[in-house]
């Protein structure tokens, strides 16, 4: 779980879901990623240690379902993306439903595909960091429980046009005040110091 913005050179900013699909969009001047995801097997391992035994063997039950029904083109089994710690869903970290919480509505659904929980680990975005030449800058956090700090400073490191810079919070509590406002702060100067004015429609 990441949250990123492209700097295109037609369509001005726009958010897109994965910030790395940029790396294959040459219309992309910059990225800005906040608390990135690069590493699916290490943030799948993190959820993981959260499940209870009984909670892993409902998820992977679900999932498989989930994932046998898509070849037959079935409705999705669903399990709640974030539950508070102990309950059944994806991320149960202390602060991953308490964050959800503070930034949607109070009616907000929070069930998605089950086969998430079976396919998350092979997604590895950070890999692409080596070759990404435009201009990046990543917001990670130092205490991130969703998504791991130690393998997001690992694949930032490989990336020679990156500005790194390193948030003391929590995943969720970067789209949050008070570390809001430093994102957005950071995010201005990095625009104005690293992308061009005519860019930045």
């Amino acid at each position: 779980m990441g949250h990123g913005l492209g700097l295109t050179r037609n369509c001005g900013l726009r958010e897109i879901a994965v910030a790395f699909a940029a790396a294959n969009d040459e219309g992309v001047a910059g990225v800005v990623a906040v608390v990135p995801m690069f590493d699916g097997l290490g943030s799948t391992l993190a959820a993981m240690k959260r499940w209870s035994p009984l909670n892993f063997l409902r998820i992977i039950a679900r999932a498989t379902k989930d994932l046998l029904g898509s070849l037959f083109d079935r409705s999705p089994t669903l399990v709640p993306l974030t539950a508070p710690p102990g309950a059944l869903g994806l991320l149960t970290s202390p602060d991953a439903h308490p964050g959800y919480r503070a930034l949607v509505p109070s009616d907000f659904n929070y069930d998605t595909a089950a086969r998430i929980g079976l396919l998350f680990w092979s997604y590895f975005p950070g890999l692409r960091l080596r070759r990404f030449s435009r201009p990046i800058l990543i917001l990670s956090s130092s205490v991130d429980r969703i998504n791991p700090p130690g393998p997001t400073r690992r694949h930032a490191s490989k990336c020679k046009s990156a500005t790194i810079i390193e948030l003391d919070c929590e995943h969720l509590e970067a789209v949050i005040e008070p570390t809001r406002t430093r994102v957005v702060h950071a995010t201005l100067d990095f625009l104005h110091q690293r992308a061009p004015s005519r860019q930045v429609q």
